[in-house]
């Protein structure tokens, strides 16, 4: 179990003890201090034994998580991010499934997406209710179900010989790595409970530094998706990659307009034009013109969905 970790000495002890307190006991805690300037270091130190800590020159989360995953033993991996928790019975509830299901290669699940005001329970665009299910990795993606990295659990060999996270993407390294994974693996197990607590908004935190404005690692984002798609070998999985495309699209656009940066949004959509990338509904287009509060309000309401995994 693997937690990147950067300037928090305030949380790494909690997200720890959760790891620690699962119901199904782990086989090993690896804590990566991505150059942490803070005293994150000495606070992993204390607690001796009960952890792997690995030390590294600031790199990023997507080096740490790969370090992590090399210094690994366990045929499993997961991850945790330093700011956020796993609830008990997190594990217990993803071995069940793999136990009903053993040849799957990787599991996902809900968890509480937490701020300063509120909790809110992550979405799943299935209508069945069973606890545990299987789905279409790239259709769940493509539909918009939120997925996310400190609830899956991988075989570690798949992910080895995926090649990790990608490095060179700051920001967008995890939804990456699940379009690689659900290309080569289809079928994902998911639990139909929350299983972990994912805190928004943390300072600190190692994926929580995302820019409103166009960033190079992005549009390099947008061309990995495209070149899925172009490279698919057959048509469900050349639409689905271009579906996930479009709701990555919704997202960015609705981050920049909710803050106000709408040249930025109108930047993006014409290099959308220029690049040649698939066509997007009206809605999106909105998000260049409208004024943020009018954006703001209709999320709100729900009256117009912009927001297919959640605002970064």
């Amino acid at each position: 179990m693997i937690v990147p970790a950067y300037n928090c000495s305030a949380t790494i002890d909690a997200a720890i003890e959760s790891i620690l307190q699962q119901s199904t006991p782990v086989d090993e805690v690896i804590v990566v201090n991505d150059g942490s300037s803070d005293n994150t270091r000495s606070v992993c130190e204390a607690m001796g034994k009960k952890i792997k800590l690995i030390n590294q020159h600031n790199q990023g989360v997507a080096a740490a998580r790969n370090n992590g995953i090399k210094a690994a033993s366990s045929e499993w991996v997961a991850f945790l991010d330093s700011d956020d928790v796993w609830l008990p019975c997190r594990l217990e509830k993803q071995f069940q499934l793999l136990s009903e299901f053993p040849d799957l290669n990787w599991v996902a699940g809900r968890f509480n997406r937490r701020t300063k005001s509120r909790s809110t329970l992550s979405r799943f665009f299935s209508k069945d209710d069973s606890e545990f299910q299987l789905q279409n990795a790239l259709e769940a993606l493509a539909s918009g179900m939120s997925l996310w990295t400190g609830v899956l659990l991988m075989r570690r060999a798949i992910v080895d010989s995926l090649g990790g996270f990608d490095e060179g993407l700051h920001g967008c390294e995890d939804m990456d790595l699940w379009i690689r994974f659900g290309i080569r693996e289809r079928q994902i197990g998911f639990v139909n409970i929350a299983l972990a607590d994912y805190t928004v908004g943390q300072s600190g935190s190692l994926t929580g530094r995302s820019s409103q404005k166009i960033e190079p690692t992005k549009l390099q984002m947008y061309r990995k998706v495209k070149a899925y798609a172009s490279k698919a070998t057959d048509l469900q999985t050349k639409d689905q990659c271009e579906r996930i495309l479009t709701c990555l699209t919704g997202r960015y656009l609705f981050n920049m307009s909710r803050t106000g940066n709408v040249s930025e949004s109108r930047k993006l959509m014409q290099w959308l034009r220029e690049n040649e990338m698939p066509k997007l509904p009206l809605k999106y287009t909105w998000l260049s013109h409208f004024p943020a509060p009018l954006i703001g309000f209709l999320n709100k309401v729900k009256r117009i969905s912009f927001t297919p995994y959640g605002s970064v």
